[in-house]
């Protein structure tokens, strides 16, 4: 590996960070997400096409609709041989009263894109990235979430911790020839709902919408933005109707009360591997929880559609069924990580998976 960097001289960008740090010719570029992305557009759909991948929350326009936890500072890194891009990480990293503070997290899991690369070879540049992020006083912790199968120690200096432990996610659905055979893993409770919410919005004569065109989806997105459980700004609606039609093998669907009142719109895309949901909005109702409702009636869909399984990007929804994974601590001795240690000691609310990789 690479331990021993020569830190180029730092400029100061409206939306780059720009420091490099270089050794054996490569280079790491450091990028604050904001629309300055853009600029590196190209070099990441021509970096995706060497990948195999077709995550779509490495493009750009997907990642402008990304609502962003407050108190965490998107950052991409670019990682350089002779000026030559030859992978990217996505990275999110905590702030303290707007400063930086060294603490990085990252995922591969829920659709997200960890690290893209030639494919085969994320392993290799997931250690060359983490050492260069960690060896000098830019990071001092990085925590990762990936599949199960994806989770191996990297072949990182020894003054560098590893540490792993297994977690559980459900943002997958594996469909059956019907609904009942769908959810018969699902508790008793949960299916209970199910038919019962199915059942409610039949009798009350709403009516569902398994395909909408361009322009009533968009009427539907705009509509909601603002009467949704999690309202967001007419900017981002507009951002999400770029990307559905944008995007290849793009869907939506709606569901409408008897007075033809907008109650849900789901948006995402069919692969012949899954289909997979990107966003869904809901209006508030006290007869059935929409959430689950709509997500039935989706389901329902899909599977008259043959479709193999169902997948929530970005998310997790309990009409799934769990898959495993493992959350992977590097962390770097020294003063940052003892103090992180003793506030999470006296109940810094970081999370209980920090708490007991640390």
């Amino acid at each position: 590996m690479y331990s021993k960097l020569a830190a180029l001289p730092r400029a100061h960008l409206p939306t780059i960070d720009a420091i490099r740090e270089s050794h054996d010719g490569y280079s790491l570029q450091w990028l604050t997400e904001d629309p300055g992305l853009y600029d590196y557009a190209g070099e990441l759909k021509q970096l995706q096409h060497r990948s195999s991948s077709d995550n779509i929350s490495v493009r750009p326009d997907w990642r402008a609709t990304l609502s962003r936890p407050p108190g965490w500072a998107e950052k991409l890194l670019l990682l350089r041989h002779n000026g030559v891009l030859e992978a990217a990480i996505f990275l999110r990293e905590k702030l303290a009263f707007g400063l930086r503070t060294g603490y990085f997290q990252g995922a591969s899991t829920l659709g997200d894109t960890l690290v893209l690369c030639d494919a085969g070879r994320e392993t290799f540049y997931l250690g060359l990235i983490t050492e260069l992020l960690l060896s000098r006083d830019r990071g001092f912790l990085l925590l990762l979430q990936c599949p199960a199968e994806e989770t191996q120690d990297l072949d990182l200096p020894p003054q560098l911790l590893q540490r792993t432990i297994g977690s559980l996610l459900h943002w997958e659905l594996p469909l059956e020839p019907t609904l009942e055979a769908t959810i018969k893993g699902f508790s008793h409770r949960t299916r209970r709902n199910i038919r019962s919410y199915l059942r409610r919005i039949d009798a009350s004569r709403w009516r569902f919408h398994p395909y909408l065109d361009d322009e009533t989806m968009s009427l539907a997105l705009r509509d909601l933005s603002t009467r949704c459980t999690h309202p967001f700004s007419m900017q981002q609606a507009e951002e999400r109707i770029d990307v559905a039609r944008n995007t290849a093998g793009c869907f939506s669907m709606g569901l409408t009360d008897q007075d033809g009142l907008w109650l849900c719109c789901l948006v995402g895309r069919r692969t012949p591997h899954a289909t997979e949901i990107f966003w869904q909005l809901n209006a508030g109702s006290r007869k059935v929880s929409l959430c689950v409702a709509m997500r039935a009636l989706m389901t329902r869909e899909e599977i008259r559609r043959k479709s193999p399984l169902v997948r929530y990007i970005g998310g997790t929804c309990a009409m799934s069924l769990p898959t495993e994974a493992h959350y992977k601590s590097i962390a770097r001795p020294g003063l940052r990580l003892w103090v992180l240690r003793m506030l999470l000691r006296i109940g810094l609310p970081l999370g209980p998976v920090l708490r007991e990789l640390l």
